[in-house]
């Protein structure tokens, strides 16, 4: 079994949603244990615990999830940069990236806030989910 994943290996995907001829080549990374940890401690937290009525040895934890930010930090510390995207004019859009502060993680370049601001949401819910995807198990490795 893989114990450790590849962070530094860059990933291509091709969004469902491009019906362009020539595809927008959208390039990411894996989250590292690190990232995935300063994510989920900056959008979620425990807003407390609840029995579950059936079964009084089980508890149930709520908690507060900040979906917006999620997505966006996932988006900032995974994705790397595209090829051949336009913006909503038609016009080539290149990749916008600028040092900013992730507290422990240290200073990192990426995507800048202004760039994010204007993507569209639907886009921005599959590369999330498609960077979220290269860090976890395959289902075959997760069955062993």
């Amino acid at each position: 079994m893989k114990v450790t994943i590849d962070t530094a290996r860059i990933f291509d995907h091709v969004s469902k949603y491009d019906a362009d001829e020539e595809k927008t080549a959208f390039h990411y990374h894996a989250l590292s244990a690190a990232e995935r940890n300063y994510i989920t401690e900056r959008t979620s937290r425990v807003l407390g615990f609840e029995s579950n009525k059936n079964d009084k040895d089980k508890v149930t934890t709520k908690t507060d999830l900040r979906l917006a930010d999620r997505l966006k930090l996932t988006l900032q510390l995974g994705l790397t940069g595209w090829d051949n995207a336009t913006d909503a004019n038609g016009s080539p859009q290149p990749f916008q990236a600028a040092p900013k502060e992730f507290g422990p993680l240290g200073s990192r370049t990426v995507l800048t806030d202004a760039l994010y601001e204007t993507m569209h949401p639907a886009l921005i819910e599959e590369l999330s989910e498609v960077i979220d995807k290269a860090a976890t198990l395959e289902e075959a490795e997760a069955k062993n």
